[in-house]
């Protein structure tokens, strides 16, 4: 993840449960209710973002959840957090070094045949298709790594909700970065756009996307 962000950013990774003595009191009361598998990817996630915020100098800070369980983070940073699998991953920046952000991460080729029609559009799915062998469901998988990194890229500034196939990702060889292009105009940080970039890498193990 951190060879596809920009410097300036904060980014960390855990892959099991840490102990819960961390987390400051308005996140300790967020995992009373959750199950074991929400409260380990809650926890997981919570002190990925607490190590990231610490590598940009901020320490001991809340990672709240705002009403749709997205995180709020401290004033002047943008943040972004993905779970997969018993990993967490989070990425932060000053917004002085990014207006918004917005990660995902996935096994690699977890996106298999079965779930394309629910993800792909036509234009993508001829992409994956022309794809040789396992190569097919590793670039859909990329692909849907794409469109939740954009989702979460744009969210704390549109408040948009959208569908997978409200969003098309241009992806084709090793075009990176690739062309995000969602049905409508969408305005992040005071800029409506209709076309935004994504990045990403396909790992032996992990395929990671983030938009910013």
């Amino acid at each position: 993840m951190r060879e596809i962000l920009p410097r300036g950013c904060g980014v960390a990774g855990r892959y099991l449960e840490p102990p819960p003595d961390f987390l400051t009191d308005e996140e300790a009361n967020r995992i009373k209710d959750l199950g074991d598998a929400r409260r380990s990817d809650f926890l997981a996630g919570r002190r990925a973002a607490h190590q990231a915020l610490a590598q940009i100098g901020i320490l001991n800070a809340a990672v709240a959840s705002g009403p749709t369980n997205e995180p709020i983070w401290p004033g002047g940073i943008v943040g972004s957090i993905s779970h997969t699998h018993g990993m967490a991953v989070a990425a932060v920046a000053p917004t002085n070094v990014l207006a918004a952000v917005g990660i995902d991460i996935e096994r690699t080729g977890a996106v298999t045949s079965d779930v394309w029609p629910e993800v792909l559009q036509a234009s993508e799915l001829a992409v994956v298709t022309s794809q040789q062998g396992a190569t097919k469901d590793q670039l859909a998988t990329a692909i849907f790594c794409l469109k939740e990194a954009f989702y979460k890229y744009q969210y704390p500034h549109a408040r948009q909700w959208l569908e997978f196939k409200d969003v098309e990702i241009l992806i084709g060889g090793n075009t990176n970065p690739c062309r995000i292009r969602p049905r409508q105009r969408i305005t992040v940080a005071g800029l409506e756009r209709a076309e935004f970039s994504g990045h990403y890498r396909i790992g032996e193990l992990i395929t990671v996307a983030a938009v910013f």
